[in-house]
């Protein structure tokens, strides 16, 4: 039966409609310039328009500890700050006010201060239903669910960006996929472990698709942290997903974090006596699997346990490997002469100070410089 010419423009704009080719990317920036240039794939981070790819799902997978959270806190107060909306799926112990002062997010949260105290629990049924209105219509910015089951999760997913009001919703964070319950099958005779286990990879697979097919008509970026574990084969160390490695295949994007160095500090213990203490990491960020980025490119930045990303840190070893800061013995020595720096002192703290004082004279320095290139090309 022949159609009419309505009917064939209709068809040819929904087949117009799928070209991937003329499409253009959209991406979310998180303002730390080098984890956008990375994550886009671009080695000048100041091409505009760059940052977390959206309507993606992004796998973020490290040991426990390694400072995965860390960053996603830090990312996720970056977005509040541009005034767009975070969820923010604490499986595992859910946030605490400790951690939303840490990270600047308790301007954000939607959050009531009266759970401190002794309340009923009608009372606190009253507090989380003001807490979601306040999200959903916009008086704050971050929120803080934390699903046990996968139907609980994929139901809040879906509640939240259906009912969502005033700002976009931009940035969705499961931590982590590992915690969150699969049904339980009934211990009978004859069940093996390894059936359970099936259940709870089957269970994880259904989740992650419709969670994928749903947030594929959504401006959403979507991002997953899992766990990885050292687990031997006869003498042959090697890391395993927590969560099974399963749910890889539903995620556009792997990253795999791992410690780089540590970053220590000098601080007074309980006796009185100088020690060195870990305060955060340096993490090597590589990209796994994903058209965006580079394949099995590396990125290095400096973590801080409690408060997140630091440019400091980040400066002062670009400034090392310039030969701008030179170090001999415990004595440092700063030259930028083109700023009009120039200073002598003992101990790596010293650094920091100068940077902090200088900020934005060094940043500048340090950008027209292109000392914050995520990769460069190098020629045999």
């Amino acid at each position: 039966m022949a159609k009419n010419k309505e009917e064939v423009k209709n068809i040819a704009e929904q087949i117009a409609s799928f070209d991937g080719l003329n499409s253009k990317i959209k991406f979310l920036k998180t303002d730390i310039e080098i984890l956008d240039a990375f994550m886009a794939g671009e080695k000048d981070i100041t091409v505009p328009d760059i940052g977390l790819p959206i309507g993606k799902i992004i796998g973020l997978s490290g040991k426990n500890g390694i400072g995965k959270s860390t960053l996603m806190m830090e990312i996720s107060k970056r977005i509040c700050m541009k005034g767009y909306k975070v969820i923010y799926l604490d499986i595992e112990k859910g946030l605490n006010i400790k951690s939303l002062r840490d990270y600047g997010l308790l301007e954000f949260a939607s959050y009531n201060p009266e759970i401190e105290t002794e309340i009923s629990d009608a009372k606190l049924k009253e507090i989380r239903l003001q807490c979601l209105e306040d999200f959903l219509t916009g008086k704050k910015t971050f929120y803080c669910p934390s699903p046990k089951s996968y139907n609980q999760a994929l139901t809040t997913i879906k509640y939240l960006l259906d009912h969502n009001q005033g700002p976009e919703i931009k940035l969705l964070v499961i931590d982590s996929i590992k915690d969150i319950m699969s049904t339980k099958v009934l211990e009978e005779e004859g069940e093996s472990e390894e059936f359970q286990m099936m259940v709870d990879a089957k269970s994880q697979e259904y989740f992650l698709l419709k969670l994928k097919n749903y947030l594929a008509f959504r401006d959403v970026c979507c991002v997953i942290l899992n766990q990885v574990r050292v687990k031997f084969a006869g003498m042959v160390a090697y890391d395993g997903e927590a969560g099974g490695n399963g749910w890889l295949h539903r995620c556009d994007i792997r990253l795999f974090v791992k410690e780089h160095k540590k970053i220590e500090q000098m601080v007074i213990n309980n006796n009185g006596e100088k020690e060195l203490k870990k305060i955060g990491n340096w993490i090597e960020i590589e990209i796994k699997k994903g058209r965006f980025g580079n394949a099995f490119s590396k990125l290095y930045m400096p973590l801080i346990f409690g408060k997140g990303y630091s440019n400091i840190y980040l400066f002062n070893d670009k400034l090392l490997d310039q030969g701008i800061i030179k170090k001999s013995g415990s004595w440092f020595e700063f030259n930028m002469s083109e700023y009009d720096i120039h200073e002598k002192y003992q101990g790596e703290s010293g650094s920091y100070k100068i940077i902090k004082d200088h900020y934005d004279k060094i940043k500048e320095y340090v950008i027209k410089n292109n000392l914050l290139f995520v990769e460069k090309d190098t020629v045999e």
